[in-house]
């Protein structure tokens, strides 16, 4: 099946508009894949207008999908950089979360990073770990992935588990992070001292994963 995006500047007047994040928990997860897609694609056709080889002007192809370069005739596809994300527990079963220097206020998710040159995904989640959080890994296991078009990342999701309980935040990427019990993220929802990552991302699928049966319930309720 066919779809279309529409650049919000052509929606006609009186539409309803909202976040991408606001509305992927309310779609299926079929059209919650169609619009991480649409706007990943949006993001990539607005910045990459001219070729990164001659710079001279690139025509997007009448499939959207690819760029041509009619001066050196280079056809460019759209970036996708690999990142990858860990829900990090301890030999207590505590959640490792961790907030970055531009997130909003008390909002704290599992630790990410971006995979560099040359190493493997894995590779990449104990390094990661390690530069942030100060955390070294005794267990790694893949656990799944999400295209997030911010602006055009594929998330790798690991579970790992700490080899130690102890924390040192670099003070740059971030710059607090804690162990939780499942307890204490509750407590702290409801005090406004924690805000948990929106729903439809995998940061929230990683802890829904780690806190088990009711996370649903107890997250509308917060």
């Amino acid at each position: 099946m066919p779809y279309l995006a529409v650049h919000r500047d052509d929606v006609p007047a009186g539409t309803r508009r909202a976040r991408l994040m606001e509305v992927l928990e309310q779609l299926p997860r079929s059209q919650a894949g169609v619009a991480l897609r649409a706007v990943g694609f949006q993001h990539w056709v607005r910045a990459s207008t001219h070729c990164p080889r001659c710079g001279s002007p690139a025509d997007l192809r009448p499939d959207g999908r690819s760029r041509l370069c009619a001066s050196c005739g280079i056809e460019q596809h759209p970036r996708t950089d690999p990142a990858v994300m860990m829900s990090v527990t301890d030999d207590q079963d505590r959640l490792l979360l961790a907030r970055r220097a531009e997130a909003p206020p008390d909002r704290m998710s599992p630790p990410a990073g971006f995979v560099e040159p040359g190493e493997s995904a894995e590779e990449a989640a104990v390094r990661e770990l390690l530069e942030e959080v100060g955390v070294r890994s005794a267990e790694i296991t893949y656990v799944g992935s999400q295209s997030w078009p911010f602006p055009g990342s594929l998330m790798l999701a690991f579970a790992m588990r700490a080899a130690s309980a102890e924390i040192q935040v670099d003070g740059d990427e971030i710059v607090a992070a804690r162990w939780f019990t499942r307890e204490q993220v509750e407590a702290s929802v409801r005090c406004g001292d924690l805000v948990l990552p929106p729903a439809g991302s995998l940061a929230a699928a990683l802890v829904e994963r780690w806190y088990g049966l009711g996370y649903g319930a107890f997250v509308a309720r917060s």
